[in-house]
């Protein structure tokens, strides 16, 4: 596929400037550089074009572990795969549904941008900044869950392979993660928007790598999207491991595997939520999927919608005893015209109070046995 002006530029911005300071590719997991995110190839492993799959890992104070799954949309159906994330897209408010890879773009929307940004970044404003931290890029459409190949059309009308292997990329990406760093003594696992997703289904899995660590903290935000085709779409389309899949029983993907989460390994993991009440980006989407239109600016129906899921969910989860903690908020998005994404990505989350409370602080106590909620009055 010819590149855009744009995306060139952005891609020669990246080489020059992010893979150069921020970004070096490790000789092995063994040899990590200080103060930069070392780019780990995973052998065996695609991202959803077929280009290389890759792994980040930033070397911390070897006792303390975050892992992160990244976000970046999402692919429903064939038709969805026709529509990649790209600079050209978002300047021309065209449809965008996915990260097709990690390379240079990847870098330069990941680290460049968001370098110095909420739960990775390296300021002393940050809690977690002295901590190990693996990152694991979003490339496959698929939530981190996915095991397929499958062909469709692009938009020239010729027929490509979208490589739906979130789940494959993560198991490899556990084979680093386990041997860099065996034995940590705390465990944060998170990840925002898709990543939370992610993060609901994969967390136990990864505790399983982990039996003998007792403080684990799983803090999953901003992943609510309506759809009733979550199990179609997890069984057919992506086709998810069977205990995966197995339990999708709603219109709130989210939701399900939350509550999966915390009947399994309830009594083990420490669950974190956080959310804005009409979150923009998950109105957005959820438009899109709904009637395949995407728009910027959102219709304030899709917000009523994002908010009236998440009270749903938390009604559900209170009356099956399912015990999480919540962070709520409602910082404006002028962009979408209703609330922020990502508390949890954004510069703001040492900042920004609900209650007197910062997101940081919030995750922070959690993570020293210390779980409450913030801001429920706002719904």
């Amino acid at each position: 596929m010819k590149k855009s002006v744009i995306d060139r530029i952005v891609e020669s911005y990246a080489r020059k400037k992010a893979v150069r300071k921020n970004i070096i590719t490790a000789p092995s997991i063994d040899e990590l550089k200080d103060n930069c995110f070392n780019r780990v190839f995973l052998p065996g492993c695609c991202c959803s074009d077929g280009t290389a799959a890759n792994l980040f890992l930033w070397k911390g104070n070897g006792e303390d572990l975050m892992i992160s799954f990244c976000g970046g949309g999402v692919v429903t159906s064939r038709e969805d795969c026709r529509y990649p994330i790209s600079m050209k897209s978002f300047l021309g408010n065209k449809t965008m549904t996915y990260a097709a890879n990690s390379g240079p773009f990847f870098d330069f929307a990941f680290f460049m941008l968001n370098k110095n940004q909420g739960i990775i970044s390296p300021t002393e404003e940050n809690p977690f900044a002295g901590w190990d931290k693996a990152i694991i890029p979003y490339v496959c459409g698929d939530f981190h869950t996915g095991t397929a190949d499958f062909t469709y059309t692009d938009q020239k009308g010729e027929n490509q392979i979208f490589h739906s292997n979130g789940y494959t990329n993560f198991l490899k990406s556990m084979e680093f993660i386990k041997k860099r760093w065996p034995s940590p003594k705390r465990i944060l696992i998170t990840g925002s928007s898709a990543g939370s997703f992610g993060t609901s289904a994969l967390a136990g899995k990864i505790s399983e790598y982990y039996p003998e660590c007792q403080n684990i903290i799983v803090y999953c935000d901003s992943s609510y999207l309506k759809c009733d085709r979550w199990k179609e779409i997890t069984e057919e389309l992506w086709k998810c491991p069977q205990w995966i899949s197995d339990s999708v029983g709603s219109d709130d993907l989210g939701g399900d595997w939350l509550e999966a989460l915390y009947e399994n390994y309830g009594d083990r993991l420490k669950i974190l939520y956080s959310s804005s009440t009409k979150d923009g980006v998950l109105a957005r989407f959820t438009h899109y999927i709904h009637d395949g239109t995407y728009q910027i600016e959102v219709d304030p129906m899709w917000f009523d919608t994002v908010r009236e899921g998440l009270r749903d969910r938390i009604n559900r989860f209170s009356e099956k005893g399912i015990r999480i903690s919540y962070y709520i908020n409602d910082r404006p998005d002028k962009l979408s015209g209703g609330t922020a994404h990502c508390i949890s990505q954004d510069i703001n989350w040492s900042q920004y109070e609900v209650d007197g409370v910062t997101n940081a602080k919030w995750v922070y106590d959690a993570v020293n046995g210390k779980l409450y909620d913030v801001g429920m009055e706002l719904l």
